[in-house]
């Protein structure tokens, strides 16, 4: 399971929607300049973004790794290995070709086929509101504090 900073989650989801382009972004000001619809937006999304992680965490059929979107951008070859640690069922793959693969994989960046918009990795907390932010937490704490997001969330806000 994938999971992703629900700051920058719904940032880049807004921004998908504003656009209607993966590789585009609005203006950091039509933030500010169109409150009531970010708000709106924001209090809809994190029920989503709340929903679907626990849809997939209650799931006892399938067993489930998470990763985090920001490990992924910041620490590739542990999560990469952890991934496959789990995929293939094994407490290690030190040594292994999937070892290689993973060194060979995170050594240069990858051709570029396709480049979406570039990915903030906790770059949007001033785009919120105290309100938004106690909103989030006080509807999706549990899980925020589950994925280890909540130090991000750092204004200081009555609970």
């Amino acid at each position: 399971l994938l999971v992703r900073n629900p700051l920058d989650c719904i940032t880049s989801l807004f921004n998908m929607v504003c656009t209607g382009s993966h590789n585009r972004s609005i203006h950091d000001d039509d933030f500010q300049d169109y409150p009531e619809h970010w708000s709106e937006f924001i209090h809809q999304e994190i029920g989503v973004w709340k929903d679907f992680h626990e849809f997939w965490l209650s799931s006892t059929k399938l067993p489930i790794h998470i990763i985090r979107y920001e490990d992924i951008v910041s620490f590739p070859k542990m999560a990469l290995s952890s991934l496959m640690k789990f995929i293939l069922n094994v407490e290690s793959i030190s040594g292994t070709k999937m070892e290689h693969y993973i060194d060979l994989a995170v050594k240069e960046a990858s051709p570029q086929i396709y480049k979406p918009r570039e990915g903030k990795v906790n770059g949007n907390l001033d785009k919120f509101t105290d309100e938004d932010i106690r909103f989030m937490l006080q509807s999706s704490g549990d899980f925020i504090n589950k994925f280890d997001y909540k130090s991000i969330f750092t204004r200081t806000i009555e609970e």
